[in-house]
């Protein structure tokens, strides 16, 4: 069994749940502003960079929003905690069914957003 520091702070943890949670918002925001103003706009969805704006900003709104969640997901009781000897400090209400869910939303999405990305460099 790894000795743990009886002194943990949760601070860090919980200030990267929250900078986490507002730049995630911030991102959701943004990339909802982007698709509204590329659906108002007249040609819509004609031009390729439109289209590829378009699904960028999509797949970001997934993938900030899986992060947004940080630790909620996480299932209530992991499976190595007590034997590792170390306790999230985090908010957790899901089980191992939603953890794959986020994490499958934030690799896949944020995947996707980059490949988009990096077709606009094209």
């Amino acid at each position: 069994m790894i000795e743990t520091d009886e002194t943990f702070d949760a601070w860090p943890t919980t200030a990267v749940a929250i900078v986490t949670r507002i730049t995630a918002g911030m991102s959701i925001v943004s990339s909802s502003i982007i698709l509204y103003v590329i659906l108002l706009s007249a040609s819509r969805l004609s031009p390729v960079y439109h289209r590829i704006m378009f699904c960028m900003s999509v797949f970001d709104i997934i993938g900030s929003f899986g992060m947004s969640l940080t630790s909620l997901p996480m299932p209530r009781q992991m499976p190595q905690e007590e034997e590792l000897g170390f306790s999230w400090p985090g908010v957790r209400y899901g089980n191992t069914f939603t953890c794959n869910l986020q994490g499958f939303c934030i690799l896949f999405c944020t995947t996707c957003m980059l490949a988009y990305n990096a077709s606009l460099c094209v």
